[in-house]
């Protein structure tokens, strides 16, 4: 802002130019003169700052030194920092039903034979129960063999579709007589017959189909 001198100096000094100008004779034949003030110089358009500010979503979980999970915690126990600037936490939602990921092992080996179709309806009830359209699972069975019944799919129905299908696998081995981890073991022997592959089964379904 100028002072105030200054804006008097300027509003004085224009009438007394007008009248200099008013006094002076023109010149012969010259076009007149117009002492209409000229127009207005056009007002700039004010410049626009444009930004797109996103939110993030951070997802986190808390465990205490024991590794436990820490629940009940607020917006007031947490603080999110960029480039060591504290940040507004626009939303803060303690979100208690994730995603699940399950794989059902199902053992269909021949120590099954008089309870499979208690598994099987277990099973069913289960996936029913739990399985939410946000979740997915897989079946696998194992006995001489690992087989991958059912993919990945939110659906209890072809979960149980496919487990009402799996049936008791000896191969004519131990297989038939073994329970896991005793008899015919978890843990295949050189050759046949083999042993009913827990083992294996856990290790292709963490390696291999979650993977």
């Amino acid at each position: 802002m100028l002072p105030r001198w200054g804006i008097a100096v300027v509003l004085l000094g224009l009438p007394a130019l007008v009248s200099a100008r008013a006094q002076s004779a023109p010149a012969p034949g010259a076009p007149p003169v117009s002492t209409a003030p000229g127009p207005a110089p056009e007002a700039q358009p004010l410049a626009t700052l444009k930004l797109n500010v996103n939110l993030v979503d951070v997802v986190f979980t808390v465990k205490d030194k024991a590794g436990n999970l820490v629940p009940h915690l607020t917006r007031d126990d947490c603080t999110v920092s960029e480039d060591k600037q504290p940040q507004t936490l626009k939303s803060f939602v303690a979100e208690t039903h994730q995603p699940l990921t399950l794989g059902i092992l199902l053992d269909t080996s021949g120590s099954q034979a008089h309870v499979l179709p208690l598994e099987q309806e277990a099973g069913s009830q289960f996936l029913e129960r739990v399985l939410k359209p946000r979740d997915e699972a897989f079946l696998l069975s194992f006995d001489v063999d690992v087989n991958l019944l059912q993919d990945y799919t939110s659906s209890s129905r072809q979960l149980a579709r496919a487990m009402s299908k799996a049936e008791i696998n000896t191969a004519g081995g131990n297989g038939a007589v073994g329970i896991p981890g005793a008899g015919g073991g978890t843990i295949p022997t050189i050759g046949k017959p083999r042993g009913t592959l827990l083992y294996d089964a856990v290790y292709l379904a963490a390696t291999q189909v979650m993977n």
